[in-house]
């Protein structure tokens, strides 16, 4: 299993130039495992949504750190 890095993300915090505004557990079964019977579990989601100040909605597993060639970090969102 690989690793993957720690990203902290929390509301006031820029993306992309835009603030988040609210975190929340995404309402989409895909988002959640199932349970041996098949039912779904909403425990535990693969992803967040984050919500930014000009209305777009993303997954937290698109962000990522982008660093500037001045050294600043900054998250972002990669496709």
């Amino acid at each position: 299993m690989q690793r993957t890095r720690y990203k902290h993300i929390a509301i006031g915090s820029k993306v992309e130039g835009d603030t988040v505004i609210k975190i929340k557990k995404p309402t989409n079964e895909e988002a959640y495992s199932r349970t041996w019977t098949g039912a779904v579990r909403f425990q535990n989601p693969k992803w967040y949504d984050i919500y930014l100040s000009d209305g777009r909605v993303v997954k937290d597993r698109d962000l990522h750190q982008i660093i500037t060639p001045e050294g600043e970090i900054s998250l972002g969102v990669v496709q």
